[in-house]
């Protein structure tokens, strides 16, 4: 939760979780589970992002709306997919790359 970023706004907030945090705290799969949850519940936030990079280094985005933004679109642009409120895709790139495009997406959608 250290990690939590926002844009001008406040309406995208973001957090991001990379190999290093993963292997320095032991972490499994599981442990991830819920933190979504919490970046979700700042005040005035709009779009939530969970950023996680696994063993291969690929970066997994979890992407949650509150209903203004539909996630699911923005996920299939990156070659994911799911619902308009919960979304997810990979992205094969570094973090900060896969952090500013998917972002940068998001902006886009708010302004359209």
């Amino acid at each position: 939760l250290s990690n939590i970023r926002q844009d001008e706004g406040g309406k995208i907030v973001w957090s991001y979780i990379d190999k290093s945090i993963i292997i320095s705290c032991n972490a499994r799969k599981d442990d991830l589970v819920g933190i979504i949850d919490y970046i979700r519940a700042i005040k005035d936030s709009e779009v939530a992002i969970l950023f996680r990079e696994d063993k291969s280094g690929v970066i997994k985005a979890n992407i949650r709306s509150r209903g203004r933004v539909d996630v699911s679109a923005i996920a299939h642009q990156f070659g994911g997919g799911g619902h308009p409120r919960a979304s997810g895709c990979e992205l094969d790139m570094p973090m900060e790359e896969a952090q500013e495009r998917l972002v940068s997406a998001i902006k886009q959608a708010f302004k359209s």
